[in-house]
């Protein structure tokens, strides 16, 4: 896994030598050493875009996104103001009696993701219609992190939105599995410019998963070092769930190479009749900041930091494709290419 958050020194020959060897604050572009990309406090470079992005160090809540030109946190237009949260996909008032669906059950409830703790926070319905709301809190007990996890069941491949949104000094993030061990299947939404956190996750087979709660710093460390280590704000959370309709699918033949952009917090499908014997469907998104996943709709799933995420397929007939992230730390498109062999 990527030490995201760690710069590393180089002791390397300078320009000129003809060996493609850059010197401290250069890099090699095109053959020759030009000035790396520099970045402020609290960001960190993507250098898929050229763009400094926030690296979750600065926290912004109420309605706040870090600006990584500033490194301050600046009203963000897209954020639900004057008291609202974001309840799926729109800013409602909380205090509505009716909004809340389920409230967070005792502590400790972390349901052994990242919590040494056995007890659930409670149980999500996935709704025919509209969102199943849960309103919790995240309380870290001194330098220990507060993470409240939620079973949801599902009866076939479902396509969620999800979105968590901090109240009180809370910037909420969460992750969606199948197992509490950190190399289990995950995908995160961790917004780390701001106190909410959404994205769209595919089950890929019926069943039941976890959605766990927590502070982005918490979820951000565990996503990149399986070891999670900050323990966040205290405050108060509204975890949003709603099922959505899958997109319409793109037909690939096989085999087939495709190259695309996936939007931020989407997932991409993709249509492709596999005749008999063995094939492998990869996904490569060379952005550093993002970690591209694979999964098709017969339950196979992979997710590979670095390198092309793959998995085999030795069933003959048509099969549903999806690509996404585990995570992505930027806020903009991420490019992927999609191969079947």
């Amino acid at each position: 896994m990527r030490n995201w958050l760690l710069a590393v020194s180089v002791l390397a020959l300078g320009c000129g030598d003809n060996s493609r060897t850059c010197g401290t604050g250069t890099k090699v572009e095109d053959g020759v050493c030009v000035p790396s990309l520099t970045c402020g406090a609290g960001t960190i470079a993507d250098e898929e875009t050229g763009d400094c992005v926030a690296d979750g160090t600065h926290v912004c809540t109420n309605g706040t996104r870090f600006d990584p030109e500033t490194s301050t946190c600046q009203i963000d237009p897209s954020a639900c103001q004057n008291g609202t949260v974001l309840i799926g996909g729109a800013c409602v008032d909380p205090t509505t009696d009716t909004l809340v669906d389920l409230v967070e059950g005792p502590e400790p409830n972390g349901l052994g993701v990242v919590e040494a703790s056995a007890s659930q926070a409670g149980n999500i319905t996935v709704k025919p219609t509209g969102a199943f709301v849960v309103r919790g809190t995240i309380a870290p007990h001194g330098d220990a992190p507060d993470v409240d996890t939620y079973v949801v069941h599902v009866d076939m491949p479902t396509l969620l939105e999800i979105s968590a949104d901090g109240v009180g000094g809370v910037a909420a993030g969460f992750a969606a599995g199948d197992g509490v061990d950190p190399d289990d299947w995950w995908r995160y939404g961790i917004d780390l410019g701001s106190d909410t956190s959404r994205r769209k996750v595919y089950l890929r087979d019926a069943g039941d998963y976890l959605i766990a709660v927590g502070d982005v710093r918490t979820l951000f460390d565990r996503a990149t070092t399986a070891a999670p280590s900050g323990a966040g704000g205290t405050g108060a959370y509204y975890l949003s769930v709603s099922a959505v309709a899958l997109p319409a699918a793109t037909a690939v033949s096989v085999p087939s190479t495709a190259t695309a952009s996936l939007a931020n917090g989407e997932v991409a499908f993709y249509q492709a009749t596999f005749p008999s014997g063995m094939h492998r469907v990869s996904v490569a998104m060379p952005s550093e900041l993002a970690v591209g996943a694979v999964a098709t709709a017969d339950g196979h799933s992979a997710e590979v930091d670095g390198q092309p995420a793959e998995v085999a397929v030795n069933v003959a007939g048509s099969r549903l494709i999806a690509v996404d992230a585990q995570f992505a730390l930027g806020t903009g498109p991420v490019a992927f290419t999609l191969a079947i062999q």
